[in-house]
């Protein structure tokens, strides 16, 4: 939310990409032994996970969302997506 943003100093029209970022990132850290990233807003060199997780691919991204954009986003984008909306 802008106030949570402008909390932080962070412009609030970086936030899809920032959320997008943050989920290539958990992704990678989460799938691959050794990884970088190279991204607009996180830039990461010879990274890795200890432990390992169990689960082949890691385990599932659940993010939730109540808006229509936000479902679009979580559902392209996670393993599984909730909502309070029915």
């Amino acid at each position: 939310q802008p106030k949570e943003f402008a909390g932080f100093r962070v412009p609030i029209d970086q936030s899809k990409k920032r959320y997008q970022e943050t989920l290539d990132v958990l992704r990678l850290a989460l799938t691959e032994e050794n990884w970088s990233y190279d991204g607009e807003i996180f830039q990461v060199r010879d990274a890795g996970l200890r432990p390992r997780p169990v689960r082949p691919g890691g385990p599932p991204i659940w993010v939730g969302g109540s808006s229509k954009p936000a479902m679009r986003s979580t559902s392209s984008a996670c393993s599984t997506t909730a909502s309070s909306r029915t």
